[in-house]
């Protein structure tokens, strides 16, 4: 169990950490889903046009995210539900989740075997954080923070949440990281604090620890900014668009409505131009844990700067290619065990690289904005050379082979040409699968 202040962090992080946005304003009555379907199915276009920071462009594109929505849900019964923060949380059957019934799965895969754990790194300095959802805790209004087995957790996506963009694609898109070919440059509206490893070989997985920060978005730089710190686990050939699968942690306030860390998952199989989403938000992966929340908070805060405070970290958190499938696993979440969160099906890249393996890993820091150079924080908001404790890290970043065999990362710095005044990436030791990374960002960072 947390420590005694771990534990009131984690209190107040149910109560109040998710901030609404003025289309989205506290409830004084519990919504059930079905009153939040019957609610989608009565709006209208003008109910929402010329709102404060609602971007829909069209009527028609307001018909499309009405009709996702209710595409989601169609054929769903919530278990139970609660609330994180001001973020509804919907426990409905695993089998009944978006990608089982949309990509006509009639059975979970089976998941990897579990890992010798003589392969696996020690444990970082720190506190593991626990699943929110193991604490036993209640809302506000004393609803348990509980799914039971057999049933997933799944934020509900609000009309309010998909009209502040300007379309559906809008909404699930994410630009991609910088390719992998040298010398890299930047795309115009991200920065990167990224270390590469694509020795041209195949890799079947992906471990790191993940220590976590609430980096502030600066909101001066405009809307649809994120700052982020994940594993990109990535495939292409000469004849195949970029394909990846991706987990972390990121701070989004205008797509999550909340300025905490949320848990992710993301993938693409065309190089982020046609299909991809985060999370559940779109048919492509697949939840199998009743206790990680994709896209809310899971943990009782930040840590916090200062080498005698708390330093808490997610983790490990392992993408593993097996029976054709990428899953991914995040913590432990029994004394002893792992806990896998769920899997993208080899199916959603149909025969592209990532349906065989990958060809490169990438660890570190992402953040977007869409008025560059200015750009806000990335990690704890420190540059790399504040070391532990005040820069943001990962440790004990390895890879696997097609046996499981595990490797350090070794990694080589992706050279983003970003001022190193705003971001920065440094090793914390000889094998670079420990580094540094982030920094303050600013009102101009090239």
């Amino acid at each position: 169990m947390l420590e005694s202040r771990g534990y009131l962090l984690v209190l107040a992080l149910v109560v109040g950490s998710a901030v609404p946005t003025p289309a989205q304003t506290r409830r004084t009555a519990f919504i059930s889903l079905p009153q939040f379907l019957t609610s989608v199915g009565a709006a209208h276009f003008s109910d929402y046009a010329g709102a404060t920071q609602i971007a829909v462009e069209s009527e028609a594109e307001f018909e499309t995210m009405r009709a996702h929505i209710l595409s989601q849900y169609e054929g769903v019964t919530a278990t139970h539900s609660f609330l994180i923060g001001t973020q509804y949380i919907d426990c409905i059957p695993v089998m009944q989740q978006p990608s089982v019934r949309h990509l006509g799965l009639t059975a979970l895969a089976s998941p990897p075997p579990p890992q010798s754990p003589a392969l696996n790194s020690p444990p970082p300095p720190g506190q593991s954080v626990e699943p929110l959802l193991a604490l036993g805790l209640s809302d506000s209004f004393d609803n348990a923070i509980h799914c039971d087995d057999g049933t997933i957790p799944m934020r509900r996506v609000t009309l309010e949440d998909l009209s502040r963009f300007p379309t559906l694609r809008a909404f699930l898109a994410k630009a991609p990281p910088p390719p992998a070919a040298t010398p890299l440059t930047c795309p115009a509206d991200y920065r990167y604090a990224v270390g590469q490893v694509g020795a041209q070989i195949p890799f079947y997985g992906a471990l790191t620890t993940l220590y976590i920060w609430y980096p502030v978005i600066n909101q001066s730089y405009g809307p649809y900014q994120h700052s982020l710190s994940q594993i990109w686990v990535e495939g292409s050939s000469q004849n195949s668009a970029l394909q990846t699968a991706e987990a972390g942690w990121t701070v989004d306030p205008f797509r999550t409505g909340t300025t905490a860390a949320t848990l992710f998952v993301y993938w693409t199989s065309t190089g982020y131009l046609y299909d991809g989403c985060y999370d559940l938000d779109c048919n492509g992966f697949v939840q199998t844990s009743s206790i990680w929340v994709l896209g809310a908070p899971n943990w009782p805060g930040p840590s916090v700067p200062g080498n005698s405070q708390e330093q808490v970290y997610f983790g490990p958190l392992q993408w593993t290619f097996s029976g054709g499938n990428w899953w991914v696993q995040g913590g432990f979440c029994t004394a002893g065990g792992r806990c896998i969160i769920g899997y993208y099906p080899g199916s959603i890249y149909h025969g592209g690289q990532m349906s065989r393996y990958a060809t490169v890993l990438e660890f570190g820091g992402e953040v977007s904005s869409p008025n560059p150079p200015g750009f806000s924080q990335m990690g704890s908001g420190a540059l790399a050379n504040a070391g532990a404790n005040y820069a943001a890290s990962q440790f004990g970043s390895w890879y696997m082979d097609s046996s499981g065999n595990q490797f350090p990362a070794n990694l080589s710095l992706v050279n983003c040409n970003t001022n190193s005044s705003c971001f920065t990436f440094e090793c914390a030791n000889s094998y670079c699968s420990s580094f540094y990374f982030g920094g303050p960002g600013g009102s101009y960072c090239p």
